[in-house]
């Protein structure tokens, strides 16, 4: 009996891995699952194209030059801020990540999110 119970449950257990395994052809590269309807998360922060990203840097220069100091945290942390964006954030909320980020005043990160929208992330 011991012997029929071990037998099947390692029937169950293999049925389940493969299962389990069927569909997993690496990362979906869809912007949602057929299965559930709902849109996947993203895998992180979205970056400009080279010619958005020149735009980017112009404008938080022209908010304020230390902005581009370090040109690759400013599009790293435009990326961040444009996720928030992307996932439905209240814009206070999206306003204060950016003051945060790039540790500018309220007025300067308006602008700055107004610049991510209209460049890369879409909206305005």
């Amino acid at each position: 009996m011991k012997l029929v119970t071990a037998a099947v449950l390692c029937a169950v257990i293999g049925a389940a891995a493969l299962t389990a395994c069927a569909n997993d052809d690496g990362p979906s590269n869809s912007s949602g699952s057929a299965a559930s309807g709902r849109p996947e998360p993203l895998a992180g922060p979205p970056s400009p194209e080279a010619g958005q990203q020149e735009i980017l840097l112009h404008d938080l220069e022209a908010i304020d030059p230390r902005l581009v100091a370090d040109e690759g945290r400013a599009v790293d942390d435009a990326g961040w801020v444009c996720l928030d964006v992307r996932q439905g954030s209240a814009d206070d909320e999206v306003r204060q990540d950016a003051a945060r980020r790039f540790d500018v005043t309220d007025d300067q990160a308006a602008l700055i999110v107004r610049s991510i929208k209209t460049t890369f992330c879409g909206g305005g």
